[in-house]
């Protein structure tokens, strides 16, 4: 029962042919993935610099642009450093009725604190909240001033 006349009729040696072909393939193919693997790595890593670059270019970009949007007249700038420094000692969030008091206390009174507030919260460097207090627009401040 276990003759080679018996495998060739039920055609045992073209299983076996493919068989042999099949694994003899798979492990060419796996051996041929495992060499590329070190280059397609290194296209990998050259792909995440290539990201971080445009990125930061984007970022570059953005900020430029913000810087030029909300362009303010240094005279505008100065005091809404010296408005954050007087909130940095109050504290945050505040309202804006005890920042305009605290200013005049401190003796900027031209042109009226009202005023600088007023075109600070135009231009979004303060914003509000639901319960009337404000805050800083830090991540505007950290470009613009």
């Amino acid at each position: 029962m276990f003759n080679l006349e018996l495998i060739s009729e039920l055609n045992g040696w073209s299983f076996a042919g493919t068989g042999m072909l099949i694994v003899f393939g798979s492990l060419a193919g796996l051996a041929f993935i495992i060499s590329c693997l070190h280059r397609m790595l290194e296209l990998y890593d050259r792909c995440l610099e290539i990201i971080k670059i445009k990125k930061a270019q984007f970022f570059k970009f953005l900020v430029e642009g913000l810087k030029n949007k909300l362009r303010i007249s240094s005279g505008l700038r100065e005091y809404a450093v010296t408005l954050r420094a007087i909130t940095a000692l109050t504290g945050e969030p505040f309202h804006l009725s005890d920042l305009i008091r605290n200013a005049e206390k401190r003796g900027l009174n031209s042109p009226p604190p009202g005023f600088i507030v007023e075109e600070l919260l135009k231009a979004n460097f303060i914003i509000g909240d639901d319960s009337r207090k404000y805050r800083w627009n830090q991540r505007l401040c950290e470009i613009v001033l």
